[in-house]
């Protein structure tokens, strides 16, 4: 009798052992599993970043880095259309670039929507702001648009001052998903150093799409 209830307890402890061995696999196979798709995300915004920065590197101007850098994003984002807005003395330029044909905005209802305190406040946001986050900072769109719109305004790099953002677009049934936003992101300090390294050019010769518009107060 004695030997039996050493045995149960023997194997009592052997089966919380095991439980105990099982969790801790189970808790270090999903810290694998989260690492690894860290690090593939990683690599993608990498992968996605060095692409993006080889587009531009053939560009001798403005206009050809503008053109390059938003025809990648339409290539490489589903039917996205995208604008750069860029802070100047006088305010903000817009600069367009072509648009995907499936969904496209005229540029003159951008010069409608954004009001140079809202392209500062989004050129400073350091982070990816959505449309409702623009909205709360003063985008004048109208509902009868916002309802066909989905949008991101993703700020040129996080490194010294604000320059301005390029706008992400398409129609409100394809939202954007996180791995879109994410990877715009890590590529837009590519497109500001582009756009730094020809600012000594004279302002003559840089022939782009601008919009010129209001000061920017404050």
């Amino acid at each position: 009798m004695r030997r039996n209830q050493r045995a149960l307890r023997a194997i009592r402890h052997l089966r919380l052992q095991q439980k105990k061995y099982t969790q801790k696999i189970d808790i270090l196979c999903r810290d694998i599993v989260g690492a690894h798709g860290e690090f593939i995300e990683k690599l993608s915004n990498l992968t996605f970043s060095l692409q993006f920065h080889e587009s531009l590197l053939g560009a001798a101007d403005i206009c050809g880095i503008l053109d390059s850098a938003t025809g990648f994003l339409r290539r490489n984002l589903q039917n996205v259309s995208a604008a750069v807005f860029i802070i100047e003395s006088k305010g903000f330029d817009i600069h367009f670039a072509g648009a995907s044909e499936q969904f496209s905005i005229e540029k003159s209802r951008f010069e409608k929507w954004f009001t140079p305190q809202v392209v500062y406040e989004i050129s400073h946001s350091r982070q990816v702001c959505t449309l409702e986050q623009m909205l709360e900072m003063g985008l004048q769109a109208p509902p009868t648009a916002i309802k066909h719109l989905t949008a991101a305004a993703v700020p040129l790099g996080q490194i010294g001052k604000a320059m301005g953002f390029v706008l992400l677009y398409r129609s409100a049934d394809k939202p954007f998903k996180q791995k879109e936003l994410h990877q715009s992101a890590a590529a837009m300090p590519a497109l500001r150093i582009a756009i730094e390294r020809i600012q000594f050019v004279p302002e003559n010769q840089l022939h782009s799409s601008a919009v010129s518009t209001h000061p920017v107060n404050g």
